[in-house]
């Protein structure tokens, strides 16, 4: 028999979890149109997704403070451990498979942080490599045929600038 205090410790955790499930959900569905944008090479549409950014991963600390803060009231350690403990001790299905699909969604959401990040690094390397080609410009700055104020420089051949030439 479940005595009254767990069902309240119940009544307390339920709609903690739940609110962080909805917001680690909305912040993976995010981020993966981020990945599908910056995969179609839609810059357009990147900037204004850009912009929203409703990702704060400080907020996703703050939910699980409140849940390990919670569960010293109801004499369970306030750790992922005391959690597992309180749950077991709930004997609430729902609540175990919500507690799962969460720990689920905060790996998912570090994995797309992750493949985002690799993907953003990726299309900065290249648009980097694109500006030196068309600047003329190697890995050390310097050009062969061009100074940084765009003028042409002689070539050892060539003692004159492609100006004079």
């Amino acid at each position: 028999m479940i005595s009254p205090q767990h069902r309240q410790c119940a009544a307390h955790l339920q709609p903690l979890l739940q609110h962080q499930f909805d917001h680690i959900s909305s912040y993976i569905d995010y981020l993966d149109r981020i990945k599908q944008t910056i995969t179609a090479g839609d810059i357009e549409a990147l900037h204004p997704l850009l912009s929203e950014n409703p990702i704060d991963l400080a907020m996703i600390e703050q939910h699980r403070k409140q849940v390990f803060a919670l569960l010293p009231i109801y004499q369970f350690d306030g750790t992922e451990q005391g959690l597992q403990d309180c749950l077991q001790a709930l004997k609430n299905p729902s609540l175990t498979k919500l507690n799962e699909s969460l720990e689920k969604q905060m790996k998912q959401l570090e994995k797309s942080l992750l493949i985002n990040d690799l993907l953003i690094r990726k299309n900065q390397e290249r648009v980097q490599k694109s500006i030196q080609i068309l600047s003329g410009h190697g890995i050390s700055g310097e050009s062969a045929t061009y100074s940084r104020q765009g003028l042409s420089k002689p070539s050892d051949k060539n003692k004159r600038t492609l100006a004079l030439a």
